[in-house]
């Protein structure tokens, strides 16, 4: 069924109250509406004359009202006095909202089915006369052709929606702020049904998700459509959802979508299918994994050959000596890029979590890189700080802040500085690499995070590198729920400021 209230917002609202100021000024009554009878409340989509809170929340429970009898029984009716009236006598709004006489004419719909009522309300014992009945009258049928205008441009906007929500690659679902599913393309309803729930009831979760590693469960609280109806935003990672031998790979977000006066209208959940892109990674992945660990074998081999060789032969300084100092200086610097490379495509394992201190993890990788800035002339430092517990899989997250401040000396400036320091709140732990070197361009830093790029500036200087630490440190904090922000100017250096939630995302609590 169509949504009543959202018939008449969008621009009517200001008609329904002008018919509503017409009853209480012809009439002469304290208070006139024009009411909108739904399942569990009424709606006032005219109103004037209502005290507070009513006049803004415009809405009562359906225990409230008398216009329900009204469209029940789809006549006017007119009570003299409510406090001797059977059929109002128990109503609340009696005493609550000083409603003593009434008279309300029916409001219908396109299909002559009653809708709601125009209503005259007063605070003392009334008897209506036919001129007041016949005003009434008059102006309901006036109100029920402004609604059913209202209704038409809705069914219009509505085809419109559809036609645009089946248009479009997307799954897209749109929900009222009760939670009630308003509409949905065929993509949603598909992906609801591979994953195991329906659109359009509780608690919009199923079995069949699972997060990146195509493994873990996905928790039902932690699934899209709950958490987008809890909150204002959500932009999702990457979840495999269906049956196995039949999953689909899908990133989703979700917003909430406002009418024109500012006030919230629902939410926008919709998904991407991403799964040739997150196959295509996979193959990518296998490929890195594979070449690296063909090549690590062999290499290890010929660095320990070196390393042999340099012994048995002990060679004076000379041609031999510096033939051989450099072929194990390439050597180790080829182990360093292969190992990069096995990071990388072990970057989207399974996270091995458990309680850690953050502060101590960035600690020990400045006591590892401090003899490599002193020799670089670069000064390296930690901001003092207590302890910050949060559950990590510790040997992941090290490698990515050595990455970040391998990152931050690499490409540094002569006495150039670098900058640790982590932080955090109630629910999170936040940690930074600051910098004073090269920086990057905005173009640039929109990249920054690509697998295998390297700006401008490094690619024409002698700087080594294959471009992955950034993509590691990313792929890794937002594996754990987190967040990282980098920014940066050409010359003024760069800046990553990195969030780890201190529970694993499957045990938050709901927001």
């Amino acid at each position: 069924m169509r949504d009543l209230q959202g018939i008449v917002s969008g621009g009517h609202e200001a008609s329904f109250d002008h018919f509503s100021r017409i009853v209480r000024r012809v009439l002469k009554v304290p208070v006139s509406v024009v009411s909108v009878v739904e399942p569990r409340r009424q709606v006032f989509v005219g109103a004037s004359g209502l005290s507070e809170p009513y006049a803004t929340t415009r809405e009562t429970p359906l225990s409230h009202s008398f216009c329900k009898h009204v469209v029940w029984g789809n006549r006017p009716m007119v009570v003299t006095d409510a406090r001797t009236d059977d059929r109002v006598i128990d109503n609340p709004a009696i005493s609550e909202l000083d409603v003593i006489s009434y008279a309300g004419w029916p409001i219908a719909s396109g299909t002559g089915r009653a809708i709601g009522s125009l209503c005259a309300i007063d605070s003392r014992p009334r008897t209506w006369s036919e001129e007041d009945l016949g005003v009434l009258s008059d102006l309901a049928q006036a109100c029920s052709a402004e609604f059913q205008r209202a209704e038409d441009e809705a069914v219009v906007t509505e085809n419109l929606s559809r036609a645009i929500f089946d248009s479009v690659n997307v799954a897209m679902a749109f929900y009222d702020n009760d939670d009630r599913l308003l509409l949905a393309n065929e993509l949603a309803w598909q992906a609801a049904e591979a994953i195991g729930f329906r659109l359009d009831a509780a608690p919009f979760s199923g079995s069949e998700v699972r997060e990146a590693d195509n493994e873990t469960p996905v928790p039902p609280e932690n699934q899209l459509v709950p958490r987008a109806l809890r909150t204002e935003a959500v932009r999702s990672p990457m979840h495999w959802i269906g049956p196995r031998g039949q999953e689909i790979a899908m990133t989703g977000f979700s917003k909430a979508v406002l009418q024109p006066d500012g006030s919230r209208w629902g939410t926008l959940v919709a998904a991407h299918d991403v799964t040739h892109l997150a196959r295509a990674l996979q193959v990518k992945d296998d490929f890195i994994a594979t070449v690296s660990h063909e090549l690590r074998t062999p290499l290890t081999s010929i660095v320990g050959y070196l390393e042999l060789i340099q012994d048995e032969l002990a060679p004076e300084p000379g041609l031999v000596a510096d033939a051989l100092r450099i072929m194990d200086r390439n050597a180790r610097n080829l182990q360093r890029r292969i190992a990069e490379l096995v990071n990388t495509a072990d970057r989207r394992g399974a996270l091995e979590l458990r309680p850690s201190d953050v502060t101590d993890l960035v600690r020990g990788v400045t006591t590892t890189f401090a003899e490599q800035a002193k020799a670089s002339g670069i000064t390296l430092s930690m901001e003092a700080g207590e302890p910050h517990f949060a559950h990590v899989d510790p040997v992941r997250l090290e490698q990515a802040v050595e990455n970040l401040v391998s990152n931050a000396l690499k490409y540094n400036v002569p006495d150039g500085q670098v900058r640790c320091w982590v932080r955090s709140t109630s629910d999170e732990v936040h940690f930074g690499v600051e910098d004073t070197g090269i920086g990057m361009r905005a173009d640039e830093l929109a990249h920054a995070c690509e697998l295998f790029w390297r700006s401008s500036a490094v690619q024409g200087s002698a700087i080594q590198g294959l471009g992955l630490g950034l993509t590691f440190a990313k792929d890794t904090i937002e594996a754990h729920g987190g967040t990282i922000h980098i920014t940066s100017r050409r010359g003024a250096g760069t800046t990553v400021t990195a969030t780890v939630p201190r529970q694993p995302p499957r045990a938050r609590p709901a927001s």
